[in-house]
């Protein structure tokens, strides 16, 4: 026959054991993506390293951004000072944006997914694939609980003006070798 007071005993025991890694951080990173086609496409990061990427958004004065999607999963326990840390390395310049990850559980519950969006504004005039690294971190003060790496290419899209003088060019050059042949 059970004792009432020995359970009781070791549901308090049980409980007083596994509180403290119930409410461990458990944050992790998902596999980042990069939006593209006006933010309509997601190109994942880690199964397409080196892929060019273009500007996210084709409107002014977003022609050399480029919006990066980081999905978590996990739980950030009250009181934690979880930040997501991501570092873009482009022409030899580091461009670096911190965010605060609040407590709670990611996705929240009702949700299928949860991502934090950040968006970089490279240099314009980037019309050669130039690489780009990409470092991610989520850290709790100074330990990296979670982290990935990833290397991809951004190129701008030839500028409208260019393309039309292209276009005439070519356009001029079959109408002149046409004139010639009709004489």
């Amino acid at each position: 026959m059970l004792n009432p007071h020995k359970c009781w005993f070791s549901i308090l025991l049980l409980s007083l054991v596994a509180v403290p890694f119930a409410s461990a951080d458990s944050i992790s990173l998902g596999n980042a993506y990069a939006l593209q086609n006006n933010g309509f496409t997601q190109v994942e990061l880690s199964s397409h390293p080196g892929i060019p990427l273009f500007p996210s958004f084709d409107a002014p004065p977003f022609q050399t951004s480029l919006t990066i999607g980081v999905p978590l999963t996990g739980v950030v326990p009250g009181g934690a000072n979880d930040t997501l840390m991501i570092t873009s390395l482009i022409l030899g310049n580091t461009l670096t944006q911190q965010f605060s990850i609040l407590a709670g559980t990611y996705p929240p519950p009702g949700s299928t997914s949860f991502a934090v969006f950040f968006t970089f504004q490279y240099p314009s005039g980037i019309f050669h694939p130039t690489p780009v690294k990409l470092d991610i971190s989520i850290l709790d003060g100074s330990q990296t609980l979670s982290s990935a790496s990833y290397v991809f290419t951004f190129v701008e899209p030839a500028p409208e003006p260019t393309t039309l003088v292209l276009l005439g060019t070519g356009l001029a050059g079959t109408l002149a070798a046409k004139m010639k042949r009709q004489r």
